[in-house]
């Protein structure tokens, strides 16, 4: 298994206890807060990326999280093949925060996206 796909699996299992929108973490309540907070328990798909890549000390600009944010924008079924281009890392959160803010957006689905972000294998990414 990658440091990445160890990122992935973090992140998904964050994601398993608990989902938000329209901010990386949430409180039982709804309020927003940091992705590590000890009160924080939902997560975005990017908030659950975020605090993986910290737990492991990893930077989040840096290449395990970029690849892991791609794998996890790449297994998005609806994109466009411009939003599938190489993208800066802020490009890349947009798109994913996007997707997930969506109000049609369901839990399962981001559960499913991330479950398919694992099994890829992406040709070219940091080991």
């Amino acid at each position: 298994m990658t440091k990445v796909d160890e990122v992935l699996l973090d992140a998904h299992r964050a994601l398993q206890t608990g989902w938000c929108q329209r901010s990386p973490a949430t409180r039982a309540s709804g309020a927003f807060v940091h992705v590590e907070s000890r009160f924080a328990c939902r997560w975005s798909p990017i908030g659950a990326l975020q605090l993986a890549t910290s737990r492991r000390g990893l930077a989040w600009e840096g290449p395990i999280a970029r690849a892991a944010l791609r794998r996890v924008r790449d297994a998005i079924p609806t994109l466009t093949k411009a939003q599938r281009e190489p993208l800066a890392m802020l490009a890349l959160c947009r798109i994913v925060a996007d997707w997930n803010d969506a109000e049609e957006r369901t839990h399962h689905q981001v559960l499913e996206v991330l479950e398919a972000a694992l099994k890829s294998s992406p040709q070219e990414e940091a080991a």
